[in-house]
C-alpha cells in the first residue's frame, strides 16, 4: 500500500521510509519485510507492489471504503458529497486495469528477489476536482460540502513515482482519470 509513505514528499521504491502514522500502514510495510524475507531465506520467488489508490468498477460504497465509490453513489443518488479537508488535497487515482496491468508484469518478469514496485499514474488530482469531475460525468445536482479534516489524516499529498516500474518492466499506465470515472459509473448504473 501507498500507506506505507506516510506523509513524504516523493514517494519512490528506493526512499527511507519509517511508517508508524496507522496500524495499517504498520501492517503492510511488516507485509513487504515478510515478502523480501522470504524470498532471500527460502530462495521463494516474489515481489511486492505499493497501490496508489486504485479504482474501477465491483468496489461498492463502504465505511472503510476509498473515495470515488463514494462520490459516485452520492452523487447518482444525489446526495451531498463530503470531503474532508479543503478539497486541494491531492492523490494519485489508478484505474484498476492499469494495476492489473502491472502486476502481470511484475508476475511474468526475470525480478523475483522480494523488490518493490509502485504503481499509479504519476499525475497528482485534487479531491475537489475529482468530486466536480463525477458530479459531471453524473449530471447530478449534488452539492459539495466540507468538513474538518480528520485528527489522524495527516496526508495532504500521495503521488506516486513510477520510475522505477516503467523502466524495469515497461509499465505505462494508459487510462485517464475521466475515462476511467466512466467506466465504473457505468457499471454503478447497471448495478442500480
Amino acid at each position: 500500500s501507498s500507506c506505507v509513505y506516510g506523509d513524504s514528499k516523493v514517494m519512490k521504491e528506493t526512499d527511507y521510509i519509517y511508517p508508524f502514522e496507522t496500524p495499517y500502514a504498520i501492517n503492510k510495510f511488516t507485509g513487504e519485510l515478510y515478502v523480501k524475507f522470504f524470498s532471500h531465506f527460502y530462495n521463494i520467488p516474489s515481489l511486492s507492489v505499493r497501490i496508489f489508490n486504485t479504482f474501477g468498477p465491483y468496489e461498492l460504497d463502504g465505511k472503510y471504503r476509498n473515495v470515488i465509490p463514494k462520490f459516485i453513489n452520492r452523487a447518482l443518488m444525489g446526495d451531498n458529497i463530503f470531503i474532508t479537508g479543503d478539497g486541494n488535497e491531492t492523490r494519485d487515482f489508478t484505474y484498476v486495469d492499469d494495476t492489473i496491468d502491472l502486476m502481470i508484469k511484475m508476475s511474468l518478469s526475470d525480478i523475483d528477489n522480494g523488490d518493490v514496485f509502485n504503481s499509479g499514474t504519476g499525475n497528482p488530482t485534487k479531491i475537489i476536482d475529482l468530486a466536480n469531475l463525477i458530479v459531471k460525468i453524473c449530471k447530478s445536482n449534488s452539492k459539495i460540502i466540507y468538513k474538518k479534516r480528520r485528527n489522524w489524516d495527516k496526508v495532504t499529498d500521495r503521488l506516486s513515482n513510477i520510475n522505477k516500474s516503467k523502466e524495469k518492466l515497461n509499465y505505462s499506465p494508459s487510462t485517464k482519470l475521466e475515462e476511467g470515472l466512466i467506466k465504473t459509473i457505468k457499471w454503478y448504473k447497471e448495478l442500480k
